[in-house]
């Protein structure tokens, strides 16, 4: 592992947080961007407000809900966290930010927003 990982790691664990791969959400969220990619984006044109529309209603659909609500993602809360019964108490926001008119050029790749986690120990 590298410097910059180890550090990356220590910063994200003397704050709280823990990060895991899930691979068997791996498959699942890449249908997901692939879905995004081939029916999203294509629709895509100069009018910022549409195109955040767009996105907001595709990470609103039940599909990608389903993100958050699959048993390995769960018990992992559990195991890791001893959380039993997480809850949403904020929309969690999957989107990406375009390097075009609609990212304001900043072009962060496809991710999820959580502005509020209720059921976080910290």
């Amino acid at each position: 592992m590298s410097t910059h990982k180890n550090k990356s790691a220590s910063f994200f664990s003397d704050h709280g947080y823990v990060v895991v791969k899930i691979p068997a959400l791996h498959e699942y969220i890449a249908t997901i961007k692939k879905e995004f990619e081939d029916s999203i984006m294509p629709r895509f044109k100069d009018n910022v407000a549409v195109n955040r529309s767009l996105i907001k209603r595709f990470a609103e659909s039940p599909r990608v809900m389903l993100i958050y609500q699959k048993p390995e993602l769960l018990e992992l809360l559990e195991n890791i966290a001893g959380i039993t019964y997480p809850v949403y108490c904020g929309p969690i926001v999957s989107h990406y930010t375009a390097n075009d008119l609609t990212g304001s050029a900043y072009g962060l790749p496809w991710h999820q927003d959580y502005p509020s986690m209720a059921s976080s120990k910290k």
